[in-house]
């Protein structure tokens, strides 16, 4: 018997580091203390959605202002260079022993790492691309921490300007002020 379980029922955490920072101390927890004291965190944790946006978290947290409004957006161009770990902690229920287990990502943005109990499990990379991974025989008995880490943009490869016929995968680069996203028309006639 096949059982699903929306991860977006959890509570989740958002914290942002200096790239690479988060590696510091074999992952450690950004849930349920804010304080980690590790090296290179710039943004302590903070309530987030999943599905949701990392700009989206930091506005409602009123860490960054409405970047729709004048030229607030530049207030905000930091956040694309620093890495982004999600943090939640999956329900013991949920764990029937014997059972194997995989998290299925129908989007994740744009690239980065899936970590679970300070143990990286696999990557990803493509905003399109659905993403699954296998966490049998990877789960703890009990208090297994999930943490999904993005890469910044210019590290995952979309801090240059692409010339249409260079774009090859959509990453969407409103870090630049600028949507330089493959349009449809480029695979036309």
């Amino acid at each position: 018997m096949r059982t699903q379980f929306d991860l977006s029922d959890l509570s989740w955490k958002l914290a942002g580091f200096m790239p690479y920072g988060w590696h510091c101390a074999n992952y450690p927890a950004i849930v349920p203390t804010p304080k980690i004291g590790v090296a290179g965190i710039e943004v302590e944790a903070i309530p987030a959605r999943v599905p949701g946006s990392v700009q989206g978290a930091l506005r409602k947290a009123g860490i960054i202002p409405d970047w729709n409004e004048g030229l607030n957006s530049r207030q905000s161009e930091w956040v694309e260079s620093r890495h982004w770990v999600y943090e939640t902690f999956l329900p013991d229920d949920w764990l029937a022993k014997g059972r194997s287990f995989r998290l299925v990502c129908l989007g994740l943005d744009y690239a980065g790492w899936v970590v679970l109990n300070g143990r990286v499990i696999g990557e990803f990379r493509g905003s399109l691309v659905p993403h699954m991974f296998d966490f049998t025989g990877l789960l703890a008995p009990s208090i297994n921490r999930l943490q999904i880490a993005r890469l910044p943009a210019e590290v995952a490869g979309a801090a240059r300007i692409h010339l249409p016929h260079e774009r090859m995968e959509a990453a969407f680069q409103l870090w630049l002020g600028l949507d330089l996203s493959p349009r449809a028309d480029r695979h036309l006639g």
